[in-house]
């Protein structure tokens, strides 16, 4: 087949047509004919369908009676690592994103349902009065595991979802849970920490009835902190959270309308 003229400068070449001018990756035609035989029956082996509503059903329930669980117990005493994977892979392809100057980790990847919810914003009603302006830090205080755990910052610019290890022993979680990680976590300055491990718990924010429970991955850090846990961007996307430092506040979507966790300023 003959290269079309327009499109003979072109780096680029598609495999299918055997012309250059795009990618195979980028080719219409193909993702069309691709298309055709599924709607065919063919390929059901390469689809991936995604969980049942049987088992959707059931993760519900599983929630609904993790969220009716007593508290186990109460524990109040940055990136680098694998939020976008531990493969060389993905750490090329978190190489061609923006790093801040936080903890920095490669992306974690989360499957995000696409329902409509209620819109999110702060007012004047959301200011404590008695509250004094500060540049405070939001902390919070979350369940996690069935423990209530304070001293949890909230860090958008944090890449990575971190619990020091003297929060984690307190959980009473074997080492053995830990998956190794190969990726260490970069700082503010360059500073570089091999995390322990990495380990995925449940982590409830808000209360019941606006109350939401996910499962998120956290990266294990041996290391001296104020704090026992720093949510990033990962959980953060993941419960839809906003954060406003100004008000004091986080903010999330909930099946019942918009939850809300209020910070605590003695603990900033």
């Amino acid at each position: 087949m003959k290269d079309n003229p327009k499109r003979v400068k072109s780096e680029k070449y598609c495999r299918f047509h055997r012309d250059r001018g795009h990618t195979t990756e980028e080719c219409h035609h193909l993702m069309n004919e691709i298309e055709k035989l599924i709607q065919r029956g063919y390929l059901k082996e390469y689809i991936n369908q995604g969980p049942s509503r049987q088992s959707q059903d059931s993760i519900s329930a599983q929630t609904r009676n993790t969220d009716n669980l007593p508290t186990a117990g109460v524990i109040a005493v940055i990136s680098g690592g694998p939020t976008g994977g531990d493969s060389a892979n993905a750490r090329k392809a978190l190489a061609r994103a923006t790093m801040g100057n936080h903890w920095q980790a490669p992306i974690q990847v989360y499957n995000v349902n696409s329902e409509n919810q209620e819109e999110i914003s702060f007012n004047s009603q959301d200011m404590d009065p008695m509250r004094n302006q500060n540049n405070d830090a939001l902390v919070i205080s979350a369940t996690l595991a069935n423990f209530l755990v304070k001293k949890v910052l909230i860090d958008s610019g944090s890449s990575a979802d971190i619990m020091f290890y003297d929060a984690y022993v307190q959980l009473g979680i074997d080492n053995a849970q830990l998956r190794k990680v190969n990726t260490p976590l970069t700082g503010f300055s360059g500073e570089m920490i091999e995390p322990l491990g990495e380990v995925m718990l449940p982590l409830s924010l808000g209360s019941l009835p606006k109350r939401s429970t996910k499962m998120v991955k956290f990266l294990v850090v041996k290391a001296p902190s104020a704090y026992n846990i720093i949510l990033g961007r990962p959980s953060l996307n993941l419960f839809r959270a906003i954060a406003s430092t100004f008000h004091m506040k986080l903010k999330f979507p909930t099946s019942v309308g918009v939850g809300e966790v209020v910070g605590d300023e003695l603990m900033a």
